[in-house]
């Protein structure tokens, strides 16, 4: 019976919002970052205003465009493989693409190479050759939203509270045989939600990313003290 609690169980590779964060070499901050369609003039560029959620491949200006440039401050060393980014953008590197797709990722994103640069628009080296993935379809329905728990934290801003949603019950529906899954929810959806399997996978081949949590502990990307489930 254990071994297939263990199966069920899901993490996220998730950076959160908690004060408590603590920055991990190599990787920028979420916050502290851009995905641009052009560095001169700088622009975010049409196709971060589709909605997403609608799950068709985006057309025409809606499209994400083949490059993208990732802004990052210009003191990170890059060396991460994997970073959520908004609107449903994940920044990775050649092999965790690779790895990813192995694991069955094969469809519902666009593709684009990426290059990195500073705020000056300014091209930063790195040992790893880059790519981001725009989702446009999510696995939300094979997944079980169980038990849902709100918990609050004070924004950056010192404005009201950001409020969040918890699932440390987050279940893979019966008979579903995937691995990772892309979710549209405001908790997960710069993140990705994978099996035990894939977590194993991912510490043994060493990939650098933000943390990794399962369910139960989510709560720490989030805010300070553990909420009563």
């Amino acid at each position: 019976m254990s071994s297939i609690i263990e199966k069920e169980k899901l993490y996220t590779w998730n950076e959160g919002m908690t004060y408590k964060f603590v920055k991990k070499k190599g990787i920028p901050r979420n916050i502290e970052t851009l995905v641009l369609e052009t560095i001169s003039p700088k622009f975010v560029g049409r196709w971060s205003s589709y909605y997403s959620a609608l799950g068709k491949p985006p057309t025409g200006e809606n499209s994400f465009p083949k490059q993208v440039y990732f802004e990052v401050p210009a003191n990170n060393k890059i060396m991460f493989d994997f970073l959520g980014r908004s609107h449903h953008v994940k920044i990775v590197s050649e092999r965790m693409l690779q790895f990813l797709k192995e694991q069955g990722l094969v469809e519902n994103y666009e593709l684009a190479t990426v290059e990195i640069v500073n705020r000056r628009g300014r091209k930063i080296e790195t040992e790893k050759q880059y790519f981001a993935l725009r989702f446009y379809g999510f696995d939300d329905d094979l997944l079980e939203f169980n038990n849902k728990v709100k918990v609050s934290q004070i924004s950056f801003q010192n404005l009201k509270p950001l409020t969040f949603d918890l699932f440390p019950n987050l279940k893979v529906k019966k008979s579903v045989e995937k691995k990772i899954f892309a979710s549209n929810h405001p908790t997960f959806k710069d993140a990705l939600v994978f099996t035990q399997e894939v977590r194993d996978l991912i510490a043994e081949k060493k990939f650098i990313g933000p943390n990794i949590y399962d369910m139960e502990e989510l709560w720490q990307a989030f805010v300070d003290e553990k909420p009563v489930y």
